[in-house]
């Protein structure tokens, strides 16, 4: 029996180089791999760009911009690789980044072809740029980094206040009822590329933008355990123009409930938040339980108020980034998305925050 086993193991090893023979080969020194690509409007119809790494003997790798005019995105890498002395790869994409034109106009199509293309990595990170996106691609190849945009994105992701974000997630929200995509946004600084917040979608068009602040607090809103920063003022006394208590988060959660859904929905919001305080003015006493109390109840009712004008500005712009339709859905039976648009802006919401902040920094 044993002999048996090791003739069927050694004749598996011995397929093995012609099974790998069977699979699409490509030569490295052949190819050229896209890491980041831009999608415009131009009169033709649509303008693609993307930057790809040339790998030297030198020890860091030089970038290429292609730039193409077609009626379609459909043909987007046949048109650039006749623009290339290697083949393109675009496994390997990162970042696809809309601008702002384009996006206004529709990402629907494009959407739809990523999410049907095998090759496309569902970690890929789908972005908006203010102006057009060949320009913020220039100003990454200026930086000699082919995946500079992509790195941006996902620093700030972990580290800082954009929610996180990646195709997989994008198309959750896109095809998915009674929620809206939401992308970061990247508006480009002295020439060269800065986040900006978080570009907001109704559908697959951009219908608003919210800064850093606000992005922070729609982080909140849909995600458990994160990081990110943001200012509270000092109510009394205020005695400097910085009067500001920063604090950086370390965790938080945010629970849901539908209070009612007829006749118009309305949804209870609590969030628990703890914090560090990273920078606090002297006129602040943390260092005291009443002041640290004190300060916990002031910076949890400046974080609601603040919440609850960011969800109407989410009304108002008729955008559901948090998924509020999604939450109604699953307790009504006779949900009707059409119906809900035509509700949310009326739809009522309660915010309760309670803050704890565990650490304090001296402020000088």
């Amino acid at each position: 029996m044993r002999i048996r086993r090791l003739s069927r193991l050694g004749t598996a090893i011995a397929l093995v180089p012609l099974l790998a023979a069977c699979g699409e080969q490509a030569i490295v020194n052949e190819v050229k791999l896209v890491q980041t690509a831009g999608f415009d409007l131009s009169e033709k119809g649509e303008a693609s760009s993307v930057l790809i790494p040339l790998y030297t003997k030198k020890s860091k790798a030089d970038v290429e911009l292609l730039q193409t005019d077609s009626v379609s995105h459909f043909n987007m890498i046949p048109s650039l690789n006749m623009k290339s002395n290697g083949t393109l790869e675009y496994g390997q994409i990162g970042l696809a980044v809309f601008g702002e034109s384009f996006a206004k106009e529709g990402v629907g199509t494009v959407l739809d072809t990523f999410c049907k293309d095998p090759k496309i990595s569902t970690r890929m990170i789908l972005a908006v740029t203010e102006g057009e996106a060949v320009e913020l691609l220039e100003q990454a190849k200026n930086r000699n980094e082919s995946t500079l945009l992509s790195d941006m994105a996902m620093q700030n992701v972990r580290n800082g206040n954009l929610p996180s974000t990646n195709l997989h997630l994008s198309l959750f929200n896109f095809f998915g009822e009674g929620r809206d995509m939401y992308m970061p946004y990247f508006r480009p600084k002295n020439g060269a590329p800065e986040l900006g917040g978080t570009a907001l979608f109704r559908e697959d068009r951009v219908a608003g933008v919210i800064g850093f602040k606000d992005s922070f607090l729609l982080k909140m809103l849909i995600e458990n355990g994160m990081n990110g920063s943001m200012l509270i003022p000092v109510e009394e006394p205020r005695e400097a123009r910085d009067s500001y208590v920063a604090i950086q988060a370390i965790r938080s959660k945010a629970k849901y409930k539908v209070k009612r859904v007829r006749p118009v929905p309305e949804i209870s919001i609590r969030i628990e938040l703890e914090a560090l305080a990273r920078k606090v003015p002297e006129e602040v006493k943390l260092a005291t339980p009443e002041g640290l109390s004190k300060m916990e109840r002031e910076g949890a009712a400046y974080i609601e108020r603040e919440i609850e004008a960011l969800l109407e500005y989410f009304k108002e712009r008729r955008v559901d980034p948090v998924g509020f339709g999604d939450m109604v859905r699953s307790r009504d039976r006779r949900w009707n998305e059409r119906e809900f648009q035509k509700l949310y802006p009326s739809v009522g919401t309660e915010v309760a925050v309670k803050l704890n902040i565990f650490q304090t920094g001296v402020g000088e």
